[in-house]
């Protein structure tokens, strides 16, 4: 089959050269100027062809077949959302850009459920000045809880602090088979509000 194949190229370059390759040891050899016009016949084709744009039609290729495929969408929306997380952004931001890139570019919704987006932190409760007690100086320092109390400073937050609930009292009444359980449960409150004062 290789033979055949060969024998049939040798006698189409023989047909378009016109001139005849000479077999020399185990390799067939073309005088140097046929050998030329064949090339320069190649090159003339190749500058007369229309130009091929490889990467629209990839892309094209692609965006197809995230349309007709939604499992290879989320393949793809996967790996754009990982690129961003692997660069320390989160998982709920690196999908919806993802979600946004698939749309702008092969108007395709997500196959699966997105990620929620991630909870607000909670406000840090450290107070960003204090002031005195007769509130007519602030001061912008850092104090430990202990030094503020020392020098009776009123710590200042941007947002309130978080109050701590104070449980209701219990009466014998609630649990009539542990009464020292509900004096326990009284004191403990009673410590709570004082700590409030």
């Amino acid at each position: 089959m290789k033979d055949e194949a060969l024998d049939l190229a040798l006698e189409a370059l023989i047909l378009k050269t016109g001139m005849n390759p000479v077999m020399q040891g185990s390799c067939y050899v073309m005088h140097p100027e046929a050998l030329q016009a064949v090339i320069d016949e190649a090159i003339k084709k190749a500058l007369a062809a229309p130009v091929q744009e490889p990467v629209p039609a990839a892309i094209k290729t692609v965006v197809e077949a995230m349309q007709a495929d939604p499992d290879y969408a989320w393949g793809w929306h996967c790996n754009i959302a990982m690129a961003f997380v692997d660069a320390g952004g989160d998982h709920y931001t690196g999908n919806q850009g993802a979600a946004r890139f698939m749309k702008m570019l092969a108007n395709v919704e997500p196959a699966h459920e997105l990620p929620s987006p991630p909870q607000p932190a909670a406000p840090v409760q450290e107070p960003v000045a204090w002031m005195t007690q007769a509130r007519n100086f602030v001061h912008v320092m850092e104090f430990t809880e202990a030094e503020a109390k020392l020098y009776g400073w009123i710590p200042v937050y941007t947002t309130p602090p978080a109050q701590p609930v104070i449980p209701d009292a219990m009466t014998s009444a609630d649990i009539q088979e542990h009464i020292e359980y509900v004096a326990g449960w009284n004191d403990c409150r009673q410590a709570m509000m004082e700590m409030m004062k």
